[in-house]
């Protein structure tokens, strides 16, 4: 493993977490709208998928690596491993709580009014501008 291969897998990781939260907001706007929102809740739930994948990979990365697989900037990264996994498994719950949101909105079928497209929109954007702020 290269620090470049850990950096690359995690900037995907973090655009698919990104999408995901993204694709959240789609439900919520179309199903407020009264139009078609299935097929994103499939998407959202496939980005978590995908993002499943990205955890995994990272884990079995950081599992695997050596003190010089990370060079002497690398170094608090390789020493605080744990620290580290800690974090991405907290990462990794926000693409679960998308998915799981997006689904709830299938079966529970909330009411499609002002209040649900406002309360539930402004909770989107606000998920959207928070991994946004991560992802820089």
């Amino acid at each position: 493993m290269s620090t470049n291969e850990f950096a690359s897998v995690t900037t995907e990781y973090a655009a698919e977490i990104e999408r995901s939260v993204t694709l959240l907001q789609a439900v919520y706007d179309r199903y407020g709208d009264g139009g078609p929102y299935r097929e994103r809740i499939e998407e959202v739930r496939g980005s978590e998928s995908e993002c499943d994948r990205y955890h995994r990979r990272i884990r079995h990365l950081l599992a695997d690596s050596k003190p010089e697989d990370f060079g002497l900037l690398g170094s608090r990264l390789y020493m605080n491993r744990s620290d580290v996994l800690r974090l991405y498994d907290s990462l990794d719950e926000v693409a679960n709580r998308a998915e799981e949101a997006a689904s709830n909105v299938l079966t529970m079928g909330p009411p499609r009014d002002d209040r649900f497209s406002e309360q539930f929109s402004h909770l989107a954007e606000k998920s959207v501008r928070a991994v946004a702020e991560l992802e820089e």
